[in-house]
């Protein structure tokens, strides 16, 4: 299979594609359950992406049907209809294409049992129809009740070891200088996950960051500084002010650095770092009183001509699948002209912001 770029195979993505590759061509409902950033949606991507039926990149691949997905993003807003559609559509793909392998992605699928319309009572019945016609695979943070895990393949990816951590950064990177870091880089990141006060605030994407923040700042030959350590710190590991202090020591510690002196970035200039970086991450400004917005304002870190902002509502109409899809496509504009969007008490936007 080809691989974007900056992807590392470790254990939990080949795991992930191959019993992927399995379950959906011989139509085997699966379940895969892990925390974020175990690799569950890159898997189902790179094993559509790669199955094209003939028109695969190899010889191999060229002797497989192609696969089609079809997707619903769950959420605690879904319903069985939702869902029984998602179903009927790659029926009706399935009979347009006989030769091609259709697959219902339910994306996130353990957010639907929070739902009140209790939609995922569908997938009794659906899963048991499905093998005829179609292949499931469910994706979620943890696992769902028995009555539906009993009726799919159940793949659980556990929390990976130091060893697992070091290895993925490896693939990530190009910087030969920066390799020697890696397992110190692990060692650290493993102790903070276990140590956090509140359990899963920071996790694998955290990581994953961290890493490719210092591979990018690094050139050929340089060496990883205390300042640019303690500026990828910051920027990964922020929102718990009372923990950073803890955070920046272990990972000096583990880097045999001296963290005495070393300048510290204000938290304004690090939210005018990240919005002007086009390839850093979404950002999330956690305050009290709602004194975020003014404050991206009154730094001058927004304008008012280049900037949209959604609020949300806790009226009933406002939370209407109707209002959220408009809502999407507010985000979609901003997303395709570079206009920069903030979203304000926007819950009931958070869990679909994913299918953009």
């Amino acid at each position: 299979m080809k691989f974007p770029a900056g992807i590392a195979l470790n254990e939990a993505l080949c795991e992930n594609v191959f019993m992927i590759l399995v379950s959906v061509l011989n139509q085997i409902p699966i379940f895969i359950i892990g925390k974020p950033g175990t690799s569950k949606s890159l898997a189902m991507e790179l094993v559509q992406t790669n199955l094209q039926g003939k028109a695969s990149s190899n010889e191999f691949l060229r002797s497989m049907p192609a696969v089609q997905k079809f997707s619903y993003q769950c959420s605690p807003l879904s319903t069985s209809q939702g869902i029984e559609q998602a179903f009927e559509s790659a029926r009706r793909y399935k009979m347009e294409a006989p030769n091609t392998v259709v697959v219902v992605l339910l994306d996130e699928v353990g957010l639907a049992e929070q739902s009140p319309h209790l939609p995922l009572k569908v997938l009794h019945k659906t899963l048991d129809e499905a093998k005829e016609n179609e292949s499931v695979v469910g994706l979620s943070n943890w696992a769902l009740d028995p009555a539906k895990m009993n009726r799919a393949v159940h793949l659980y990816r556990p929390a990976p070891t130091v060893e697992d951590l070091a290895l993925t950064a490896e693939g990530m990177v190009q910087t030969a200088t920066l390799k020697g870091y890696l397992q110190a880089i692990a060692e650290s990141f493993s102790v903070v996950y276990k140590t956090q006060s509140l359990p899963d605030f920071w996790g694998m994407r955290e990581f994953y960051s961290t890493v490719r923040f210092v591979n990018r700042a690094l050139g050929v030959n340089a060496t990883l500084s205390p300042e640019l350590m303690m500026n990828a710190i910051l920027r990964n590991y922020g929102g718990r002010p009372k923990e950073v202090e803890r955070i920046v020591k272990q990972f000096f510690k583990c880097l045999n650095m001296s963290v005495e002196g070393v300048p510290r970035t204000s938290v304004v200039d690090l939210v005018k770092q990240n919005i002007v970086q086009q390839d850093a991450r979404h950002l999330m400004l956690l305050t009290k009183n709602n004194a975020a917005l003014g404050m991206l304002f009154d730094h001058d870190i927004l304008s008012h001509e280049k900037t949209t902002v959604v609020f949300g509502s806790d009226f009933p109409l406002d939370k209407t699948d109707l209002q959220i899809c408009l809502n999407l496509q507010r985000v979609k504009h901003c997303m395709a002209n570079g206009v920069t969007l903030v979203l304000v008490h926007c819950e009931a936007l958070y869990e679909s912001t994913t299918t953009c």
